[in-house]
């Protein structure tokens, strides 16, 4: 059986690869559901522990140090089940953060992810190279940790994403010390290079966290718009007065209209999904577009903190008294990462 597997291996290689990728994709787009739920980390959690696993049994086996022919011809196929665990974290990922993103602010970062899932099928024959192997893995720990120490810590901010780091490179540590227990010589070997691509994604997320291309993991937009009034019921739940809209709202870079009325105040709701455990702080930005200066003018804003948990998201709002010409509202994290942003004209 592992001789006629290993032949319809040889033969459809670069097929197979795709395949178990897709795959990985396949079962996230249908298993992975919420952020904070248990059963979503877990099975990212699997991937991180089984994708390790894998490429130390692959090394060692490179290394020489297997020598029964059963395991042999496991330690073959060990880049295969890699590939698929690779494609399950980064699809993994590409759902969860572009669930908090903005293309405004965070497309580089999605594009990073987006690089590596469509660049599987060139980058296939690098799964066998222990420097690649260590650098997206150290990749997938960094994403990882990115969102999970949030949600376990229940707070958002630069110390918790410099622990996320920390935590990534303590993972990193003892993978390569068990790498350097069962396969000492290849790892000598290519300590350069796997050093200069631990050393560059950990530069790169930094520098992508502190420019705001990172998505505010785990926070999501739920809803965002500019509202007359905003009062709430005896059921406590929040009512919303607008002007009625128009098929035009459903057409991209549209601008809400916003007809001026006694008080001239404009309301901006939104709705932001938080896992349960998690409080932390958001900002409303008021910004108003002047001509004369050619650019957005910050006249305000308001910040207010919200609790996780409530499936349609924390609401909140935020009162500006407005005047004709065009205005932007910014939703922001503390620590100054985009979660959303309604532009709107006043008529």
């Amino acid at each position: 059986m592992f001789a006629l597997f290993g032949s319809l291996y040889e033969k459809y290689e670069r097929h197979i690869f795709v395949g178990f990728f897709i795959c990985g994709f396949i079962l996230d787009f249908f298993t992975l559901n919420k952020i904070d739920q248990l059963l979503d980390n877990l099975i990212l959690t699997s991937y991180i522990v089984i994708a390790g696993f894998c490429i130390i049994f692959y090394q060692t086996y490179k290394s020489g140090r297997i020598k029964r022919p059963f395991l042999v011809k496991l330690a073959r196929f060990s880049p295969l089940v890699v590939q698929f665990v690779f494609g399950g974290l980064i699809s993994g990922y590409l759902i969860f953060y572009s669930r908090s993103a903005t293309l405004v602010s965070s497309w580089p970062f999605l594009l990073a992810i987006l690089i590596m899932f469509f660049g599987n099928e060139f980058l296939r024959k690098r799964y066998y190279k222990l420097v690649f192997q260590v650098g997206v893995y150290f990749f997938g720990l960094f994403s990882y940790f990115v969102f999970l120490v949030p949600v376990i810590w229940g707070q958002m901010g630069v110390s918790v994403f410099i622990l996320s780091g920390f935590f990534a490179l303590i993972g990193i540590s003892i993978f390569l010390i068990l790498i350097l227990h069962f396969g000492r010589e290849i790892l000598i070997r290519r300590k350069f290079g796997i050093f200069f691509a631990i050393l560059l994604i950990y530069t790169g997320f930094n520098i992508a966290y502190f420019r705001g291309w990172i998505p505010p993991v785990p926070l999501s937009l739920k809803d965002i718009g500019v509202y007359h009034s905003i009062t709430k019921n005896s059921q406590n739940d929040f009512v919303l007065s607008q002007e009625k809209k128009s098929w035009l709202n459903h057409v991209p870079f549209y601008l809400d209209r916003f007809e001026l009325e006694d008080g001239n105040q404009a309301y901006l709701f939104s709705s932001i999904f938080a896992p349960t455990r998690l409080n932390t702080e958001i900002i409303h930005k008021w910004f108003y577009f002047d001509v004369g200066m050619d650019r957005w003018r910050e006249v305000g804003s308001v910040q207010y903190r919200i609790s996780g948990g409530r499936e349609l998201g924390y609401r909140g709002f935020s009162v500006k008294e407005v005047y004709t010409g065009e205005w932007k509202v910014d939703v922001l994290t503390t620590d100054n990462r985009l979660i959303g942003s309604q532009k709107f004209i006043v008529k």
